[in-house]
């Protein structure tokens, strides 16, 4: 719920207005923080308050959602949607992924709770939940009200879609921040929302370090496979009801292929949304691609075999028969958690099956081929 705070005032005459006083205009920024990669986020200063600011990423132009503010409020009128008390915030999360950012901060000890606490994989995260110094506040549909009355952390972060019954946490004090990193195009800009997770607690100058680190690395595997003469063509996605979903050509995901030294066989699809195909079209266009990457989730692990089995016509594509599939195994490894704070190991996972000359002793993080049977 949109809240207004008032920082200033006005005199109204004893005989009264002959008008209704205008409605000042927003305060126009000090200082806008720009991010490098991430769209979804910016810190923003107005005269001493510093505020978070997050965006809607899913229409066609961004759009503020969410506004939280700590520290000296300006002297004008400004719209705010939550108002941070503390510099340092405690957290819980509707999400296991945004737990890495604390992580690779090491700030966990802010972190309260996690909903979907049995999908962590992160072992100090595992630790913390065991012995009770973080809490799982899933409930039978969505968070446990209880459990966050307990825990009374300051902050939840969300997701922006959903929301149903936020209201009664921030009837209780709660500030809901929603979080869009999923929806970034490049994998930088998702692991560039741990300067919004920084903000939060007060970590803004370690987050800012740890994000130069990550960059650092990223584009330093990047330069290796930047000159390659030969790039292979790359198809991903998976098939559902007689239906091809695959990221689009705006998506991380396509990204990577290319930083890796690929061409991403539907990159001429520019829109945000997945790409949708029949899959008897992408069996036809699948002919000329040179690599299938695919992620999957199988405790059994993954084999030729086992995708024949999902679907006996993946045996009549060129790269089954070559054997030039590869994937990552979320069951096995962080993908849906770590792997946001590292890109660079997905980077270098993927130069080192596109061109294993450049990593000839490349060991995998989170991608990698399939054995040969």
């Amino acid at each position: 719920m949109l809240r207004t705070l008032l920082f200033s005032f006005c005199v109204l005459l004893l005989i009264g207005c002959a008008e209704t006083p205008s409605q000042p205009e927003q305060p126009e920024p000090v200082s806008f923080t720009e991010t490098s990669y991430a769209e979804g986020f910016a810190i923003v200063d107005f005269h001493g308050m510093s505020c978070l600011e997050t965006y809607t990423l899913e229409g066609e132009e961004t759009s503020l959602s969410c506004r939280v503010c700590k520290g000296t409020p300006p002297d004008t009128l400004l719209e705010v949607d939550h108002y941070l008390f503390r510099d340092s915030a405690t957290i819980t999360t509707l999400s296991t992924t945004h737990l890495a950012y604390f992580w690779k901060l090491q700030q966990l000890d802010q972190v309260l709770g996690t909903a979907y606490a049995s999908w962590v994989k992160n072992q100090e995260v595992n630790a913390r939940l065991e012995d009770g110094r973080m809490r799982d506040i899933s409930g039978e549909k969505n968070i446990d009200f209880e459990q966050m009355v307990d825990l009374s952390p300051d902050v939840l972060i969300t997701y922006p879609y959903g929301g149903e019954g936020y209201e009664q946490f921030e009837e209780l004090g709660i500030v809901v921040v929603p979080f869009s990193e999923y929806l970034e195009i490049h994998p930088l800009g998702r692991a560039e929302w741990i300067k919004a997770a920084g903000w939060l607690i007060g970590q803004e100058e370690q987050a800012n370090a740890a994000f130069a680190e990550i960059e650092a690395s990223y584009n330093a595997a990047k330069e290796l496979a930047a000159n390659v003469q030969n790039r292979p063509s790359v198809f991903t996605g998976s098939n559902d009801g007689g239906v091809w979903f695959a990221p689009s050509g705006q998506s991380f995901i396509a990204q990577f292929i290319h930083d890796a030294g690929g061409s991403y066989l539907f990159s001429d699809h520019q829109e945000r949304t997945n790409l949708k195909l029949d899959f008897e079209v992408l069996l036809e266009r699948a002919m000329l691609a040179d690599y299938w990457g695919k992620v999957s989730y199988r405790e059994e692990g993954i084999t030729l075999e086992s995708i024949r089995e999902d679907d006996p016509r993946y045996a009549s594509l060129p790269v089954f028969e070559k054997g030039q599939v590869f994937y990552c195994n979320a069951a096995k490894t962080d993908y849906f958690g770590d792997a946001i704070v590292e890109p660079q190991a997905i980077l270098q996972d993927l130069i080192a099956i596109l061109h294993p000359e450049l990593k000839p002793q490349h060991t995998a993080r989170y991608f990698q081929p399939v054995e040969l049977e």
